[in-house]
């Protein structure tokens, strides 16, 4: 694995980064029950590492929070593996990371 992140990986953190552009994302992207249940207008990105450090070379993650309508506080992690070229065995490889958390 090349020792820095690939320009795929700063491109994404870059525009998830962005709170505006993250809760974008999240509301096109999540069903519409959750984005209805949370004010994205009040995302949050939080400061963090990597989620086992097994996995610290394998893949890094972004974590978001934000309050749902009824004032609880709820997270968002995005784990974004991207391939170079197609690979039938992506969908395994984040089975086994959501797995071994």
């Amino acid at each position: 694995m090349p020792e820095h992140p690939s320009n795929h990986d700063r491109f994404i953190k870059q525009v998830l980064g962005r709170p505006d552009l993250a809760a974008a994302f999240f509301a096109r992207t999540l069903p519409s029950a959750i984005v209805e249940s949370v004010r994205l207008d009040e995302l949050k990105l939080v400061e963090s590492g990597f989620v086992d450090a097994e996995l610290q070379e394998s893949f890094s993650d972004m974590l978001f929070e934000v309050p749902a309508q009824d004032g609880k506080r709820i997270a968002f992690a995005l784990l974004f593996e991207h391939k170079a070229t197609q690979d039938r065995r992506t969908a395994v490889q984040i089975l086994g990371y959501l797995a071994h958390v």
